[in-house]
């Protein structure tokens, strides 16, 4: 049961903060809905270099009675279509204990209500067809497959690694 929960828009030259936020990446790294290894320090260390540089990014972290349960890592893109930045979820983890008592759905409503108040037209993220818990999630907070014409399919997320 959880007493308080607080939403934090992350300051990550704070060094607790950012600690917090190492932490619930890392965990988030390590499942294998994260790719099941470990970020190494190396990462780090540029990720407390170059992450607070990125213009227009929202880190949520997630306080549940004052321990950091809940990470999401969003970034600023623009709809050429509409005319107007989104934003998409890059990563977004609740840990493992603290499951389906709510946070998930309290950090998509910060996240939904900062994204109107900037301005933005969409939220965007995605997520593996196989993890089924967060895919109903997604469904039932509104997110959809993006499709144009029906005929023509849905989108597919596509990348290629250059390092």
């Amino acid at each position: 049961m959880i007493n308080t929960l607080q939403l934090v828009q992350a300051n990550l030259t704070d060094p607790d903060q950012f600690e917090d936020f190492w932490m619930l990446l890392n965990e988030y790294a390590c499942d294998i809905m994260g790719g099941g290894a470990p970020l190494t320090p190396e990462k780090k260390e540029q990720l407390r270099l170059k992450l607070p540089q990125i213009k227009d990014s929202y880190i949520l972290i997630a306080y549940a009675d004052g321990e950091p349960v809940g990470l999401a890592n969003c970034f600023t893109s623009f709809s050429t279509f509409n005319a107007a930045p989104l934003l998409n979820i890059h990563d977004f983890v609740v840990k493992k204990n603290f499951r389906n008592m709510g946070i998930a759905v309290s950090m998509l409503k910060q996240i939904e209500q900062y994204s109107k108040e900037k301005g933005y037209c969409k939220l965007t993220l995605e997520v593996l067809e196989g993890n089924t818990r967060a895919l109903e999630l997604y469904k039932a907070f509104g997110f959809r497959s993006y499709e144009l014409d029906p005929a023509m399919g849905k989108a597919l997320f596509l990348d290629k690694k250059l390092y």
